[in-house]
């Protein structure tokens, strides 16, 4: 497993370090980025998301699903609390501490996490990403959100497309519904392209940060290594002994080895200092992910 996870992460390493030199050179700038990142959210990951759960309905697959729905809800909430416990223990002060604990609780499961279940998993795999993808948005638009907020107002949850997406997809899948072939094949065309136009615009992500945020503020390297060592780890450890489908436990292990998720910066709104913290832990979490990853293949 170990050699397939680096054949695999060795291309999208290129990919985004292709990313980063047209950021540098300017092919790539901020209005191209933001054009693609609509391109990926609204158009290639839905479409990868769809097709992933054009599966044959079955009742052991629904239980399998259901249970992976239930773990990502759990592990967000657990690693949350966690976290926030580490910021308190680290004197970090208020306004940071909702950042610490989103950080390290809300992964990249969509620009970077899909793209390598698929890449690590297979494409088996993508039906348990989907399934992931329901908890993850509603928790990171109400929790997420609210711990990381100045002030009392309660935010309201607005589906993104990749939530809307996950639920066409389980849909069509509970109904038995076969996607017409122009359209199949047309989905699987754009969901195709996902992983290349991801790793483009983490490595212009990348671009964007000064080096020297990577060892400027230490606090974040101990974020990096509990959101990418001992998340996946501790996720190996509490469920090796109760599940039995080797693609839904890969998959929850995966998604907890993810880097920070970019939507972490957005939802912390107004909270500037919470604002600055969450984008240096996107930064150097998605910059770390990649020496990591690897590592975590070796207990799949």
């Amino acid at each position: 497993m170990f050699q397939t996870v680096l054949t695999n992460l060795i291309p999208m390493g290129i990919m985004m370090a292709i990313g980063l030199i047209a950021r540098k050179t300017r092919l790539i700038n901020d209005e191209i980025s933001g054009g693609m990142s609509k391109i990926l959210v609204n158009i290639t990951l839905p479409a990868m998301l769809i097709m992933g759960m054009q599966r044959e309905f079955s009742a052991q697959l629904l239980g399998s699903g259901l249970m992976v729905l239930g773990l990502t809800a759990t592990q967000i909430l657990l690693f949350c609390g966690f976290g926030f416990l580490v910021a308190r223990l680290l004197k970090f002060p208020k306004e940071k501490r909702g950042a610490f604990g989103s950080a390290v609780a809300f992964g990249n499961v969509g620009f970077m996490g899909i793209p390598i279940i698929v890449a690590i998993l297979g494409y088996e795999a993508l039906f348990y990403a989907a399934i992931a993808q329901i908890p993850f948005n509603l928790l990171l638009f109400s929790l997420g959100t609210g711990i990381m907020s100045k002030s009392e107002v309660k935010t309201k949850f607005r589906p993104n497309t990749a939530f809307i997406a996950a639920f066409v997809g389980l849909g069509i899948f509970l109904t038995g519904w076969q996607i017409p072939d122009p359209i199949s094949i047309t989905l699987q065309h754009l969901g195709n392209m996902t992983t290349p136009l991801s790793m483009l615009i983490m490595g212009a992500m990348i671009a964007k940060q000064p080096p020297k945020k990577l060892v400027g503020d230490k606090t974040v390297l101990v974020l990096a290594m509990i959101k990418l060592i001992a998340v996946p780890t501790i996720t190996w450890l509490a469920l090796r002994h109760f599940i039995s489908d080797p693609l839904a436990l890969g998959t929850l292990i995966v998604l907890g080895a993810m880097p920070t998720a970019v939507m972490v910066v957005i939802c912390a709104k107004e909270n500037a200092p919470a604002v600055e913290y969450a984008s240096k832990a996107v930064f150097v979490t998605t910059v770390l992910s990649l020496l990591t990853l690897p590592l975590v293949s070796l207990i799949l």
